[in-house]
């Protein structure tokens, strides 16, 4: 493990890894291989290093990778399940592969709308973009325009691009949309209660979870909101076809559309915004269940991605808990990350380690 400035301050470090050791290179120094990074190896200091250990599986059961509609796309299957529900399983999976995508999907049962004020408008200039980072930013901007998720734009709106470090050394592509947030009307519509949610899940017997493919990519915007997503690049000014993220009317929209698919299903399947589970007290009925969920998905042009569905466990991960066996509780690594947490030095720091803790509560 390396220890590493944060991205919130350089001041704060973190354990961050694992890494491999490539070689030593004097008495108290090594070359360490970090994939993702700009720099593939770097030398290190043994005071920023300490050896990992892999951790001893929790008690959710080990699953069995089953192949999707190609080699790369993987669905999970509880060993807990005999030979024959897992036959029955692969079978279903077979009989849906539209559905099992790492493509997102476009329904046309929901559309966002941006609302402002006639003669409102917001035009910033963008931020500068690391001359380390332009080849990653061309990379996402031309996959993007390839999964038809943004196009050229002549918009007078423009709202500058953010690039945030992820856990995985890899940059995620966002946009700062909060002036066009606050000159854009307020969607009110509820999300769930994350406990109410849980609490009706800790008695199933059979749980699968279901997780769309780039969520909110698959709702399109309305024609008129296109424009004010806009946001400039050194390759030109493009706008959004669909739902980006960022937007505070977006989980809004998107839970709404979810209300809407999963209502004749209410009594077995739930949804927190694109986290999809389906809970059944036997095995018997627990596929029909499933297969009724994936029809409205087929039917909406909604995809979930292969590599985070997992189906039959008799325990699963759900929105930070491990429910089923009659159980909700806390995910360990959750609670290691509380234990670990860094010493705090400001104000924006305690704030967000009480927002953590208080969710443990």
């Amino acid at each position: 493990m390396l220890l590493v400035p944060t991205a919130e301050s350089k001041l704060l470090a973190q354990w961050q890894g694992p890494y491999e050791v490539v070689e030593p290179m004097e008495e108290v120094t090594y070359k360490v291989r970090q994939p993702g990074h700009r720099k593939q190896e770097q030398i290190y200091h043994i005071n920023l290093l300490k050896p990992w250990h892999q951790r001893e599986a929790c008690v959710v059961a080990q699953e069995t990778p089953i192949q999707g509609n190609n080699m790369q796309e993987q669905i999970r299957i509880s060993t807990d399940l005999t030979p024959n529900q897992k036959k029955e399983v692969t079978k279903m999976i077979s009989r849906y592969q539209d559905v099992f995508s790492t493509k997102p999907g476009r329904t046309t049962e929901a559309y966002h709308h941006i609302i402002t004020d006639p003669g409102a408008k917001v035009t910033l200039r963008p931020y500068r973009v690391p001359a380390a980072k332009r080849e990653e930013f061309k990379a996402e901007v031309k996959r993007m325009l390839e999964l038809g998720v943004i196009e050229e734009s002549h918009s007078q709106w423009s709202s500058p691009i953010v690039l945030v470090p992820k856990p995985d050394g890899t940059t995620r592509f966002c946009n700062d949309f909060r002036q066009l947030n606050e000159i854009s009307k307020f969607d009110a519509y509820l999300i769930p209660r994350i406990d109410e949610l849980v609490d009706r899940l800790g008695n199933a017997r059979f749980l699968t979870t279901l997780d769309l493919t780039n969520g909110y990519w698959q709702i399109p915007l309305a024609k008129d909101a296109k424009e004010k997503t806009a946001f400039s690049t050194p390759e030109g000014l493009f706008q959004y076809t669909v739902l980006p993220f960022g937007l505070h009317g977006a989980p809004a929209t998107f839970e709404r559309l979810m209300d809407k698919l999963l209502r004749p299903h209410t009594s077995y399947a739930a949804a927190y915004l694109d986290d999809v589970i389906i809970h059944t007290p036997d095995w018997e009925t627990h596929l029909g269940k499933v297969e009724a969920v994936l029809d409205t998905l087929r039917w909406a042009g909604l995809t979930a991605n292969p590599a985070k569905c997992a189906i039959g466990l008799a325990e699963a991960k759900y929105l930070g808990y491990i429910v089923g066996r009659g159980m909700v509780k806390p995910q360990l690594n959750k609670l290691e990350a509380i234990q670990n947490w860094p010493w705090l030095n400001r104000k924006k720091q305690v704030r967000a380690f009480l927002g953590v803790v208080g969710y443990y509560r």
